[in-house]
């Protein structure tokens, strides 16, 4: 904590591990200025999901194939990466993964510190074993791993599948629609 004053008025540390729910825990204990969130998260109500996340590596894949000319001109950027999030979805593709081991080993060397620093009466040997355990969960999963751009562009499946877009009608019938209205709105 000392290590932020100099640069902070106030800190607070939450503690995503602990029991219970994660958004009603954080709400109720980070933002006491919200009583009536708080009250309402512990009676059940559930906050609307109004900007939900995009997989960003789905976005990365589809610039590096539209970059690569694998990709018809004519379509936008949105529609690719929802097209390829659907193919991984119905395929079942799982994307080739690179690993930086030495990077990996840096960030859970920074967590573990951190941890300590950040919880100092909380840590002992089975925190940090737990910690770990949960660190590298992720490791398996490829989530601290960056997908293999040259591999997945050099798969024959992927290939074609980018170079299928191109000449999917619908796809291109969606584009020519909504040239259509954004040119509309944007004469008036």
């Amino acid at each position: 904590m000392n290590a932020y004053k100099p640069f902070f008025d106030h800190v607070n540390i939450y503690d995503m591990n602990q029991e219970g729910d994660f958004v009603t825990n954080f709400m109720c204990q980070m933002l006491p200025e919200a009583p009536n969130t708080c009250k309402h998260l512990k009676q059940g109500m559930t906050l609307p999901l109004s900007n939900p996340s995009v997989n960003v590596e789905h976005d990365i894949l589809s610039v590096q194939a539209y970059e690569n000319g694998l990709i018809d001109k004519k379509l936008t950027r949105s529609m690719v990466v929802s097209e390829v999030t659907k193919y991984v979805r119905e395929s079942g593709k799982t994307l080739p993964r690179r690993c930086e081991i030495g990077i990996i080993d840096q960030i859970r060397g920074w967590l573990l510190d951190s941890e300590k620093a950040m919880l100092p009466d909380k840590w002992s040997p089975d925190s940090r074993d737990a910690l770990e355990k949960t660190f590298n969960s992720y490791y398996p999963n490829g989530k601290l791993c960056d997908v293999d751009i040259e591999k997945v562009l050099s798969n024959k499946d992927w290939v074609e599948f980018f170079s299928s877009l191109g000449r999917s009608r619908s796809l291109l019938e969606n584009q020519d629609w909504l040239k259509s209205f954004i040119s509309y709105f944007e004469n008036y």
